[in-house]
C-alpha cells in the first residue's frame, strides 16, 4: 500500500512540475518573439 501511495504522489509532482516547466518556455518564447525595436526609453 505505501509504495503504491508514493509512486501515486510521485506521479502527481512529476505532472505538476511538466506543467510548470512547460508554461515556463511558452513564456520565454513569448519574450523572445516580442519585435525589437531600434527607440529605447530610459526607465523612470
Amino acid at each position: 500500500g505505501s509504495s503504491v501511495s508514493s509512486l501515486s504522489g510521485l506521479y502527481t509532482t512529476a505532472m505538476k512540475a511538466a506543467g510548470a516547466s512547460r508554461r515556463v518556455f511558452q513564456l520565454i518564447d513569448r519574450v523572445s518573439s516580442m519585435p525589437k525595436s531600434g527607440n529605447k526609453c530610459p526607465l523612470g
